[in-house]
């Protein structure tokens, strides 16, 4: 799981600043992968970084969003749980919040790839001093 924080000014012309969650599961990992692990590609991160290579926007907004929005939730004050309901997805989507983090994101290649990679990892049980090996995206 990890935490952004996005500031912006809402349509009441207020100041705001909020702290968003994201997180994937096993399943939404793997629905993902289905989706888009295509051509040759082995994970979601070898997929970003052929899009990126293509150069092309559109494709590359597709998957950030989908992405993006799969990830997104509301995560419990006990930690049990971290909620993905449909109606919370769409009152994420239709966000100021949102717009911002993912014109944040796309407009920045090492903030989406840390974005992404930050996501993928598998949460640890225990906090530890040694670092679980990551694949970085070049």
């Amino acid at each position: 799981m990890i935490k952004q924080t996005v500031k912006y000014v809402d349509f009441n012309g207020d100041e705001r600043e909020e702290k968003l969650y994201f997180h994937l599961s096993d399943l939404d990992r793997t629905r993902l992968e289905a989706k888009y692990i295509t051509g040759g590609y082995r994970s979601l991160e070898e997929y970003l970084n052929g899009l990126v290579a293509e150069g092309s926007p559109a494709p590359i907004m597709e998957f950030l969003e989908d992405f993006i929005l799969s990830a997104y939730g509301v995560r419990s004050a006990d930690g049990r749980k971290f909620e993905k309901t449909k109606k919370i997805r769409e009152d994420f989507e239709y966000s100021i919040a949102y717009a911002e983090l993912f014109a944040d994101i796309f407009t920045n290649q090492e903030k989406m790839e840390a974005f992404v990679k930050g996501v993928i990892q598998p949460p640890t049980a225990q906090p530890s001093d040694k670092k679980a090996p990551v694949s970085v995206i070049s």
